[in-house]
C-alpha cells in the first residue's frame, strides 16, 4: 500500500506542478487581457465538466473495488453515462453561447477549451480501472510523460503566438495526446474482448447509483467556496483580498486527501462488500491514524508558517491576516480529521450522511456569516469556517465508527479535534 500512495502522490504532484508551470507560462506570454479570457473559458468549461462528471469517478471506483472482476463492465458503463451527461452539458453551454451572442473568436475559444477539458475528463475517469485493481504505477507512468508533452505543446503555442485561441487549440492537442496515452495504458480494460454494456436498465442503474455521489460532489465544491463567496458579498474589497490570501493557501492542501482516498476507497469497499469486518476495521483504523497525523501536521504548519508567510511574503498590507491563521489552522485539522471518516462513508455507500452533513455545514456558514461579518468584519470569518467543519466531523465519525467498529481510533480523533478547538478558543479569549 505504501508504494501505491507514493505512485498516487507522484501522479498528483505531476498534474499540479506541471499544470502550475503551464499557467504561469500562459499568464506571462498571453498578457493579462488574453489570459483573462482564456482563464474565464477554462472556469466555465470546468463548471460544465464538474456537472457532467456526475460523481462517476468515486461511484465507479467503489463498484470496481467491491467486485474487481466487473471492472471492465463498470468502467464502460461509467463512460457511457458520462457521454450522456457531457452531451447535456454541451447543450447547456451551447445554449448559453447562443443566448449571449458571444463574439466569434470568443465562442471558438470557449468551444475548444470545453473540448480540451472534456477529453481530459474522459481520460481521468478511465483511470478508475487501474486504481480499482491497485495498479497505480500505470497512472504514474502515463501522467508523467503525457503531462510533460502537454506542457511543451501549450508553452510553445503561448510563447510563439501570444494568442489565446492558438493556445487553446494547443491545449486541445495536448489533451488528445493525454487521452491517447491513457487509452494505450489501459487497453487491457478499455479494449477487452467483451461486449459493451448497452442495455438501458444497466445504464439507468449506473446513473441512479451515481446520483448521490454527484450531489455530494457538488456540495463538496460549494463548501470549498462558500466562505469566500460570503466574505465577498458582505465585506469590502480589501478584506476580501486579505481573506483570500489565506483561504486559497489553505485550499492548496486538498490534493493530499485525494491521494489517500484513491488508495483506500476501493480496498474498503471490497472488504465491506464481502463482510470482512476484520479488514474493514484494520483499514479504517489505519486511515483514521494517517489522517489524524496529517491533520496535526497541517494544523501546526499553518499555525506556525502562516504568520511567517504573511509577514515576509505578503507584506504589511496583509497584517490583518495574522488574526485569521488560528482559525484557518483549526479548520485544516477538523477538515482532515473529517476526511478520514468521509472516505469510509463513500466506500460503504452511506452518502446520505455526507450530503446532510455538508448541507448543514454550508447553511451554518451562510447564517453565521450573515450575522457576524457585517458587525465584526473579517476577524470571525476563519473561525466560522472552522466551527462549521465540526458538523461533518461529528456526523461522519459516529456513522463510520458504527459500521467499521474502529471506535477507539474514532474517539481519539474526535477528542483531539475538540480539544484543539477548545484550546484555540481559550487562547483567543485570553488575548
Amino acid at each position: 500500500m505504501r508504494s501505491d500512495k507514493i505512485a498516487m502522490a507522484i501522479s498528483t504532484l505531476a498534474r499540479l506542478g506541471l499544470g502550475l508551470i503551464m499557467f504561469i507560462v500562459m499568464a506571462r506570454y498571453l498578457g493579462a487581457q488574453q489570459f483573462g479570457v482564456l482563464a474565464g473559458a477554462m472556469a466555465y468549461s470546468g463548471l460544465l465538466n464538474l456537472l457532467s462528471d456526475f460523481g462517476l469517478a468515486t461511484y465507479a471506483l467503489r463498484l470496481a473495488g467491491m467486485e474487481p472482476q466487473r471492472t471492465v463492465e463498470v468502467i464502460r458503463r461509467a463512460l457511457l453515462v458520462k457521454t450522456a451527461t457531457t452531451c447535456a452539458g454541451a447543450l447547456i453551454g451551447g445554449a448559453l453561447l447562443f443566448w449571449n451572442s458571444i463574439d466569434g473568436k470568443i465562442a471558438e475559444l470557449q468551444i475548444v477549451v470545453f473540448l480540451a477539458m472534456t477529453v481530459a475528463a474522459y481520460a481521468d475517469l478511465a483511470f478508475v480501472a487501474s486504481r480499482a485493481l491497485g495498479r497505480f504505477d500505470i497512472e504514474r507512468r502515463t501522467v508523467l510523460w503525457t503531462s510533460a508533452i502537454v506542457l511543451v505543446i501549450v508553452s510553445v503555442a503561448a510563447i510563439g503566438t501570444c494568442d489565446a485561441v492558438a493556445t487553446a487549440w494547443a491545449l486541445l492537442a495536448g489533451r488528445i495526446v493525454y487521452a491517447l496515452g491513457v487509452a494505450r495504458a489501459l487497453r487491457r480494460w478499455l479494449c477487452a474482448d467483451e461486449p459493451w454494456p448497452l442495455d438501458a436498465p444497466g445504464f439507468l442503474r449506473m446513473a441512479r447509483g451515481a446520483l448521490p455521489y454527484a450531489v455530494d460532489g457538488a456540495l463538496t465544491n460549494l463548501s470549498n467556496q462558500i466562505d469566500i463567496v460570503m466574505v465577498t458579498m458582505l465585506l469590502d474589497a480589501t478584506s476580501v483580498g486579505i481573506y483570500q490570501a489565506g483561504a486559497r493557501l489553505v485550499q492548496s492542501i486538498s490534493p493530499v486527501a485525494v491521494i489517500l482516498s484513491t488508495v483506500y476507497l476501493p480496498r474498503l469497499a471490497h472488504a465491506h462488500r464481502h463482510n470482512n469486518s476484520d479488514e474493514v476495521r484494520r483499514l479504517a483504523s489505519r486511515l483514521n491514524f494517517e489522517f489524524a497525523g496529517l491533520a496535526l501536521f497541517g494544523f501546526l504548519g499553518f499555525l506556525l508558517v502562516g504568520p511567517l508567510w504573511t509577514t515576509y511574503l505578503l507584506g504589511p498590507k496583509y497584517q490583518p491576516l495574522l488574526m485569521l491563521w488560528p482559525g484557518f489552522a483549526t479548520f485544516v485539522f477538523t477538515r482532515f480529521a473529517a476526511a478520514a471518516f468521509g472516505i469510509q462513508l463513500a466506500a460503504y455507500g452511506e452518502m446520505r450522511f455526507r450530503i446532510v452533513a455538508q448541507a448543514l455545514a454550508i447553511a451554518t456558514i451562510v447564517l453565521v456569516d450573515l450575522i457576524l461579518l457585517p458587525k465584526l468584519g473579517i476577524m470571525p470569518a476563519s473561525w466560522v469556517l472552522a466551527g462549521s467543519s465540526l458538523i461533518p466531523l461529528l456526523i461522519y465519525a459516529i456513522q463510520s465508527a458504527r459500521i467499521s467498529g474502529a471506535r477507539m481510533q474514532t474517539a481519539v480523533s474526535l477528542g483531539l479535534s475538540f480539544a484543539i478547538v477548545a484550546l484555540q478558543f481559550h487562547y483567543i479569549g485570553a488575548h
